[in-house]
């Protein structure tokens, strides 16, 4: 399972709370650069709810851009959670001058399991550097597909 955000959607994917006031753009990716100072934009972006098979791998990734290029500001900073055991990466910073970062996990559930995966912000803050900043990126590509 893909999104790609190339037909304009996320596909199956539903919007959490952190991408509310984000766009999917006319280039094929999901932008989040709200500048709202009232809004919190940390917390679920996307979800999906999968049925797993116990004893099988499964690799979930998704790709993040941050796209203000403020050294020094807060970085966008991601993990990526299972709804039965909570996150399943460290939290992952995307600075400044990384270009596209592939932020991925795999995971071997112990019993057949319907649980929903989700990539989590962990910036609340909107626009600019400092104590303003962490949430102005793109996301694409996100995946799940199952390795063994």
């Amino acid at each position: 399972s893909i999104a790609d955000f190339e037909n304009g959607t996320a596909g199956d994917w539903t919007r959490g709370p952190a991408a509310v006031l984000g766009v999917i753009t006319g280039q094929g990716y999901f932008s989040q650069n709200s500048i709202d100072p009232n809004y919190s934009y940390a917390g679920v972006v996307f979800s999906r709810t999968f049925t797993f098979k116990a004893g099988r791998t499964y690799e979930f990734f998704v790709q993040a851009f941050n796209w203000v290029g403020l050294p020094g500001g807060i970085l966008p900073t991601f993990t990526l959670r299972r709804s039965s055991v909570g996150p399943i990466t460290p939290s992952i910073k995307v600075a400044y001058n990384e270009g596209w970062k592939t932020i991925s996990a795999q995971f071997t559930p112990q019993e057949d399991i319907t649980e929903s995966l989700d990539i989590f912000s962990q910036q609340g803050l909107g626009w600019g550097g400092g104590a303003l900043g962490g949430n102005d990126y793109y996301l694409d590509n996100i995946m799940v597909r199952r390795i063994a």
